[in-house]
């Protein structure tokens, strides 16, 4: 698995988060935020680069992107790559 969703806002989601990253041995944490398509465009740039140690990608409020956005952003997380979470 390499995409996972957590619903919620507050102390409880971060701490699920903060979990899960010491879990799952997370080595670096990206924040990004997503709203149009050209923040998709370079999400998936960025995160075309090759990965040597286990990096989790944060996009916060995603349901605050436009459509296009949001499918860009599903096709991105179709296709894994090693060591890169989201």
């Amino acid at each position: 698995m390499h995409a996972f969703l957590y619903v919620g806002k507050g102390p409880d989601v971060l701490k699920s988060i903060q979990d899960f990253i010491l879990k799952e041995k997370i080595k670096k944490t990206v924040n990004f935020e997503i709203k149009k398509i050209e923040d998709v465009r370079n999400f998936i740039k960025e995160t075309n680069l090759s990965f040597n140690k286990k990096t989790l990608y944060i996009v916060d409020r995603i349901d605050l992107a436009s459509e296009p956005a949001q499918n860009a952003l599903l096709k991105r997380l179709e296709e894994p790559q090693k060591n890169l979470l989201f």
